[in-house]
């Protein structure tokens, strides 16, 4: 009876190990799939069977497709996404979000949808030709007592030593079940947000056409209007309240608006409120004025200040 229970007993121990692997990566496959929504969110299906993995208690999912279906939609692509966290059994399952998760991302890009087929098949035999990809690393964490929500870092690596990091507080957020993170929508209040760009082109190649499309597309001499739109946004910020803004922060503005469209260099953006800003409060921007803008901006931000600093290389 003895050798028996030796027996099994060794094999229990032996299985072990086997068990919590497949536990684990269960939960792993439990999370991509909660994630899953997200991809619905911007119409991009998983185009290829996605293998799931564990490496010294990361989940890691690598060669990541997801191929957008209508155009002008976004696809991805990521040649590896690593993430782990405290909590995880409970986000695998579509209950809370967890405790604390890291995520990694390396190679990533973007594919976008056209009309045009041909195109198409181009841009994505272009993705997976060795095109150097984005890299990131996410950390946040949560508080469920103090009902805080900590991002204590998304760091964005872009080709060609172009950098964007933030990091921000956001309080009255319970993130505990799926109803109450829908409600803290409405009751989030966000009270720091920190945030850098470093710009070697990253400005010209992923803000400056949007702006140019939106302030620029009617003007008969583009060039002509945009360095008055610059005069214009000089002397709103020269005209900031110090509370909302120091003078060596508008002087930092104003030197980032003068290097446009092509500023090269460190931009930092703090932003404080200590009664807390809700992100409803953007709803203001729906209803401006004609040349009402900037007095719209102060009050959006009201009880809010702002501290920038800029160095030019």
């Amino acid at each position: 009876m003895r050798t028996a229970r030796s027996v099994l007993t060794a094999l229990a121990l032996s299985a072990a190990p086997a068990l919590a692997q497949t536990a684990a990566l269960d939960t792993c496959r439990g999370t991509l799939e909660a994630a899953k929504p997200f991809a619905g969110a911007i119409d991009a299906p998983i185009r290829k069977p996605v293998i799931t993995r564990l490496e010294d208690g990361w989940c890691v999912v690598s060669n990541l497709d997801l191929e957008a279906q209508r155009d002008y939609s976004p696809g991805l692509v990521a040649d590896r996404i690593a993430w782990r966290g405290e909590g995880l059994d409970a986000a695998s399952q579509g209950a809370a979000m967890p405790l604390n998760l890291a995520l990694q991302i390396q190679g990533f890009r973007i594919v976008a949808r056209t009309p045009d087929a041909a195109t198409n098949y181009l841009m994505r035999a272009q993705a997976f030709a060795g095109r150097e990809g984005i890299d990131a690393d996410i950390s946040l964490r949560r508080d469920p007592e103090a009902k805080t929500l900590l991002i204590e870092h998304i760091s964005i690596d872009f080709p060609g030593e172009n950098t964007l990091s933030v990091s921000a507080r956001i309080e009255q957020v319970d993130l505990s079940t799926q109803a109450s993170t829908q409600m803290s929508v409405g009751s989030a209040a966000i009270t720091e947000v920190a945030f850098e760009m470093q710009s070697n082109g990253f400005f010209e190649t992923y803000l400056l056409p949007v702006l140019t499309y939106r302030l620029l597309a009617d003007a008969e001499d583009p060039e002509a209007r945009a360095e008055e739109l610059k005069l214009e946004a000089a002397a709103w910020i020269a005209s900031l309240p110090d509370d909302f803004m120091s003078g060596a922060s508008r002087g930092a503005v104003a030197a980032f608006i003068e290097d446009l469209p092509n500023p090269t260099g460190m931009l930092s953006i703090e932003f404080s409120a200590p009664s807390g800003f809700r992100p409803a409060r953007f709803v203001m921007f729906e209803q401006v004025p004609e040349d009402g803008l900037g007095d719209t901006i102060l009050r959006v931000f009201d009880g809010a200040a702002f501290t920038v600093t800029y160095r030019p290389r």
